[in-house]
């Protein structure tokens, strides 16, 4: 899990085209996941985000051994790689943390995924070429450097005023798109017989 959360953070903070949602989006993997973890450990990551989002991730690492056989159980098979299942609780942490922090600026997750439902195709294909990296897969490439901004735009984000609401709202948006990298890497793969 360490490998895979380690990548997934590296690209959500070297890269500034993020993806996420979680009240109206379908429910995933990483969805399911989330709702079975104690709320205790749920509470200590979002205290750990808040401070540093590497300190959220570092929670999810020090209890990888608790998480997995929840996400075992979610998936509902043995066969898929751990990189993938970890890539989408990995982001839906991140949704979550991201969702939490933003609060503070009035920013809910429907307001987030109003802004995804609405952004251009150029801001959802950089953000998806961004959240690729992360499952190894580096030939999506983003058609205009930037473009993933438009999603800041129905939020009222503005730049550079709110670099740290833009921040979270970017990780969001990454971490949305990650987690349905995940699920369709996940769908691809044939059952077992």
């Amino acid at each position: 899990m360490r490998l895979a959360i380690t990548v997934f953070l590296f690209f959500c903070l070297s890269v500034s085209a993020p993806a996420g949602a979680q009240s109206t989006k379908p429910p995933q993997l990483g969805d399911c996941v989330w709702a079975q973890i104690p709320a205790s450990l749920r509470e200590e990551f979002l205290k750990a985000y808040g401070q540093d989002s590497r300190l959220g991730m570092g929670v999810l690492q020090k209890h990888d051994t608790a998480i997995e056989p929840l996400v075992d159980g979610c998936v509902g098979r043995t066969d898929v790689p751990k990189r993938w299942t970890r890539g989408a609780v990995g982001a839906q942490a991140i949704q979550n943390g991201a969702v939490n922090e933003l609060a503070a600026y009035g920013i809910t997750a429907d307001m987030l995924d109003a802004s995804w439902r609405a952004a251009p195709a150029a801001a959802l294909d950089c953000v998806a070429a961004n959240a690729a990296k992360a499952f190894g897969i580096m030939d999506r490439k983003c058609p205009a450097p930037g473009a993933d901004l438009a999603l800041l735009q129905p939020l009222k984000i503005s730049l550079p005023a709110n670099r740290a609401a833009a921040a979270h709202a970017l990780y969001y948006f990454n971490a949305r798109a990650q987690e349905e990298w995940a699920e369709a890497l996940i769908a691809k793969i044939p059952e077992k017989r």
